[in-house]
């Protein structure tokens, strides 16, 4: 009767350890998915990051983040297995709402969007295993918009005035395909 109960405990700690052992192979493949490249610095997904640090700093006015402002920052999407991707975004704070988004991949854009968050219904897809997919992410803040000079006037006076600086974070969700 013992040995009974011992081996039954054997074979449920094994089935544990193998259960244990695959979760964390997957987990494992889809913590290094995403990076997003700054410059010439390279981060891991789920950092926190600013748009100053991705500006362009010929563009900057007093070394802000203000009307007349552009930069860029890419996105690097690297894979182990085949798989199923979306990139979502998440704001930490209120953006300028004359700050506009371009998606590019291999010099084609994708889309241009008033939001981070409406761009994340463009970039999903599949990815390869071995295979390594680049988003450029431009963006800018036009000095004017002759459409409504009095509008964005006030509201680019009062962004600016209200934005000490824009954050966000990137994330991506995969699937095994």
């Amino acid at each position: 009767m013992k040995k009974i109960k011992i081996l039954s405990l054997i074979i449920i700690l094994f089935i544990i350890s193998i259960l244990f052992i695959k979760g964390l192979k997957k987990s494992q493949i889809f913590d290094d998915i995403l990076f997003l490249k700054l410059g010439s610095n390279t981060y891991p997904e789920n950092t926190n990051i600013n748009l100053m640090e991705t500006a362009n700093e010929d563009t900057l006015i007093k070394k802000k983040i203000a009307p007349g402002t552009k930069g860029e920052f890419s996105i690097l999407l690297n894979a182990k297995k085949n798989l199923n991707y979306k990139i979502i975004f998440e704001d930490l704070n209120e953006k300028p709402s004359n700050l506009k988004f371009i998606a590019m991949n291999n010099q084609n854009m994708i889309i241009e969007t008033d939001t981070l968050e409406e761009m994340s219904n463009y970039l999903s897809g599949n990815i390869s295993e071995n295979e390594q997919i680049e988003f450029k992410i431009k963006w800018y803040w036009k000095f004017e918009n002759i459409d409504d000079k009095n509008t964005t006037d006030f509201q680019d006076t009062n962004d600016g005035q209200k934005i000490k600086q824009y954050q966000f974070k990137v994330y991506t969700v995969a699937q095994e395909s």
